[in-house]
């Protein structure tokens, strides 16, 4: 029923990053089943809460049903330590395991579970991919969100992993790893007034570079690459990440919206 159009799932879609990959796959063609675990905003979305086996192994057969196969997985579904009502999760020392546990089951397990359920619809594909959000903080230590942090960093292990045990089956994994990203209503003053230098690019990310990154390493382009970890932060990896109770401690700042 779908032709040619590759079908996409999109876990995490109702977020700032995973709305756009959404909107983004969607110009370019591609069936997006979109899945977060808030309540549907429309006929488009699925609610599943991806750490709940059952749940994902429900809607799993719920789109083998409809369309029996899959070509794409991306996982932008994302605990953050900055949650609402959250705040900063602290350091790792003193953090409240019941964040921590958090952090870990959405990040990790509830990746690992969507890739044990949708895998079986991948493997009728003809160029099956997935497709990990993970974050700068994965890759440079930061002060103040090191659960967050830690998540990421396990979640790249795990891209790695999967891309080892999957390269047999012709199933790519890859990891793109995002940078300071600017939400709608961060404005270029506030930006400006916060720090000349957000980042070596001297500017924030977008979410649609996110989701056109996303596009890219999806539409065939980078069939021969699996395993790998990508920054897309304007060489924020490149230099130390800041503590982010020192900025709040020495001015305002907008708060940062990463994956």
């Amino acid at each position: 029923m779908t032709g040619l159009s590759n079908i996409a799932v999109v876990t995490g879609a109702a977020g700032l990053i995973g709305s756009e990959i959404c909107a983004e796959l969607s110009r370019r063609g591609s069936v997006v089943v979109a899945v977060d675990s808030v309540e549907p905003g429309g006929a488009e979305m699925f609610r599943a809460e991806i750490t709940d086996r059952d749940a994902v192994a429900a809607l799993a057969k719920r789109v083998a049903a409809t369309y029996g196969h899959i070509d794409w997985l991306v996982h932008a579904a994302a605990a953050t330590s900055r949650s609402p009502g959250a705040g900063v999760a602290g350091e790792l020392v003193t953090i409240d395991l019941r964040v921590w546990r958090q952090l870990i089951d959405v990040n990790l397990t509830g990746a690992l579970i969507c890739v044990q359920e949708f895998l079986p619809l991948l493997k009728s594909s003809r160029a099956p991919k997935i497709v990990f959000l993970g974050s700068i903080q994965g890759l440079v230590p930061t002060l103040g969100t090191g659960a967050y942090g830690v998540s990421k960093a396990a979640l790249g292990g795990l891209t790695r992993q999967l891309a080892t045990e999957l390269a047999g089956v012709g199933v790519t994994v890859n990891m793109l790893s995002p940078g300071p990203i600017a939400a709608d209503d961060f404005t270029e003053p506030a930006i400006d007034r916060v720090d000349s230098r957000p980042t070596p690019m001297r500017r924030f990310g977008s979410p649609n570079e996110v989701a056109r990154a996303v596009a890219a390493i999806l539409d065939g382009q980078f069939d021969y690459m699996t395993g790998a970890i990508i920054p897309l932060d304007g060489g924020e990896h490149l230099r130390p990440r800041p503590d982010p109770a020192a900025q709040r401690e020495g001015g305002s700042i907008a708060p940062e919206q990463t994956t």
